[in-house]
Formats: structure tokens, C-alpha cells, sequence
């Protein structure tokens, strides 16, 4: 199956190949060549997807091509995730209209003109990956992730390669503790990986309930979860949800970008990085995106002018 997306513009596929290629343990999103591959999952069933970008930054097409058992059954589902995942139906002006009282936001946003944040596979795996992250570096953190994949995940092998995807909740509710801690999990964070899996298995937690619920009540019941707090919350919010205007203040990482790009001589704290976003009313969600890839993508020129 082969089709095309016309995302609104300005939109810039490369701009979110360049977030999904952060980390060289990236594994479920494999970019290459301008070309995204990536397995979706729908009813049980694995597809292969290749996605690459046809046409300008203002005159946006996005290709989708995609192999499988009876994927055509699938298209408009497979699309659909698509489209939400790289948030192709969403205004960029609507963002810059919101961001003109913030010029550095604002410049920000014009050297990285067609970026649109990219949200994750699904809204559980936002879930659990803030959870695997929780105070530890971005590297140990991609570990733990690729050895959750190696044991529970998805997997589809096509002309000798294996590709990736990131287990359900089924699948994560289904281990023990001591499957986890024995692949470097603290005991901790395996039990409330674990743990969130089975509150979604058993509707304790109702993850389709609860994209309609307002924010504040998606964080209340968040964080009603052991080991979710505020911060786990957001993030997910942000990036499983797909909510313009949450806020992850307390991130180190927007903090940090914060201090670099507004001129702070120590990290912000996170009351002050909250006040800033009131500048970006109802888009703090992509300012942040924003500020999270503009530092990943300094990182990255550093790095190179130093090797």
C-alpha cells in the first residue's frame, strides 16, 4: 500500500527525523536516508511503514507506504495514527500567532520553520517511557527502553533485518518485577512500569476514558498512580496526548534549554520557567517541544565541532 498526506503548512518531515534520530540506541524509529521505518500496530497485527516527504516545506506531501498481511484493510487506521503521531492537521501559524510576545521563541521557531512535535507511538508508551526516564541520564534511560523492546516487544523480520515495536500494555503487565530488575531496573521503577501496565489492563486506568477528560483531570488521575508524579504526568500529556498546552516545567531538560536560550546565569527554576510560558498562553506544550529540540540540535553541532 502506497498514499500520500498533505499535511497543513509550513511542515518539515526532515525537522522530525532529526528528534527521532537523538540517540544512536534509537531503535523503534529507525531514520535513514530521509526516510522513516517504523512498525504499526493495529488489531494484533504488524505493519512495516516507510514515511519520507515529497514536495517543499510550504507546499507539504507526506508518503506513507506501508507492507503487511491485509494492510489495505488498514489504511485509514494506519493513516490516521500517522497524521496524529506527526500532528499533520495541527496550524504552525496558530503556534506563531500564540508566540509573537516571545522573541526568542519566536526566532527560535523561524530557524526551525515546518517542526511540529512528535508525539509516540501511543499514548501508553508516553506513559512508560516517562517512567523509565525518571531520574536518570537520556543514555541509561534509552538502555532501559531497548531492554523492555528485547523482552516484550513487537518484532517483524523482513529480507533478514528485524524491525522494533514497543510493547503494549498487555505485554508489560504480564512481566514480573525481577524480569525487569534483572535487566538493570531499579526494583522502583520496575514496579511502577509494571504496575501502570496493569492499572491500564484492568481499567483502573482508562487511557481512551481518559483523552476526554479536561487536563487537570488527565493529571489528577495520573497521578494517582505510585511512582507518577507531576512531571511524569506532563510529559505524557504532552507527548501521548498530544495537548498543546502542557507544561513540564520542572523538566531539567526544558530548564536547562530555558537557561541557554533566554541568558540565565544558573538553571531556572521551575516557577520561573512556568511564568515564561505565560507568554506562549494555551502552546506551552510546543514551546517546549520547541526549546527540547532546538537544545538537542545545539548539542549536536557542539559535539561535531569538537570531534
Amino acid at each position: 500500500m502506497k498514499t500520500k498526506l498533505r499535511p497543513l503548512p509550513p511542515y518539515d518531515f526532515s525537522l522530525a527525523l532529526s528528534y527521532l534520530s537523538r540517540s544512536s540506541l534509537e531503535k523503534v524509529d529507525v531514520v535513514d536516508g530521509g526516510q522513516l521505518t517504523t512498525l504499526s500496530v493495529s488489531d494484533q497485527r504488524v505493519f512495516l511503514l516507510r514515511i519520507y516527504q515529497e514536495g517543499s516545506v510550504e507546499d507539504p506531501v507526506l508518503v506513507i507506504e506501508a507492507e503487511g498481511k491485509e494492510v489495505e484493510r488498514f489504511t485509514e487506521e494506519i493513516l490516521s495514527e500517522v497524521a496524529r503521531r506527526f500532528q499533520l492537521d495541527v496550524s504552525l501559524s496558530d503556534f506563531y500567532a500564540n508566540i509573537k510576545e516571545d522573541p526568542v521563541l519566536l526566532q527560535l521557531a523561524h530557524q526551525h520553520r515546518g517542526l511540529k512535535p512528535v508525539l509516540a507511538s501511543s499514548i501508553f508508551e508516553s506513559l512508560a517511557w516517562a517512567i523509565i526516564g525518571q531520574q536518570i541520564n537520556i543514555r541509561f534511560a534509552y538502555q532501559l527502553k531497548n531492554s523492555l523492546i528485547d523482552l516484550v516487544g513487537l518484532k517483524k523480520t523482513i529480507k533478514g533485518k528485524t524491525y522494533f515495536a514497543f510493547p503494549d500494555s498487555a505485554r508489560v503487565a504480564a512481566l514480573s518485577y525481577d524480569a525487569l530488575t534483572s535487566r538493570k531496573f531499579s526494583r522502583r521503577k520496575a514496579e511502577y512500569l509494571v504496575d501502570a501496565a496493569r492499572a491500564v489492563e484492568s481499567g483502573l486506568l482508562d487511557l481512551a476514558d481518559l483523552a476526554e477528560c479536561s487536563q487537570g483531570e488527565k493529571v489528577k488521575r495520573l497521578t494517582a498512580l505510585r511512582g507518577v508524579g507531576r512531571w511524569t504526568a506532563e510529559y505524557c500529556l504532552l507527548r501521548g496526548f498530544g495537548c498543546q498546552d502542557a507544561f513540564p516545567a520542572g523538566d531539567i531538560g526544558l530548564r536547562n534549554a530555558v537557561g541557554r536560550f533566554y541568558g540565565y546565569q544558573n538553571q531556572p527554576t521551575e516557577d520561573a520557567v512556568r511564568e515564561l510560558g505565560e507568554k506562549w498562553p494555551r502552546w506551552q506544550g510546543w514551546g517546549t517541544f520547541y526549546l527540547w529540540f532546538a537544545q538537542s540540535m545545539e548539542k549536536r553541532r557542539e559535539k561535531k565541532a569538537g570531534s
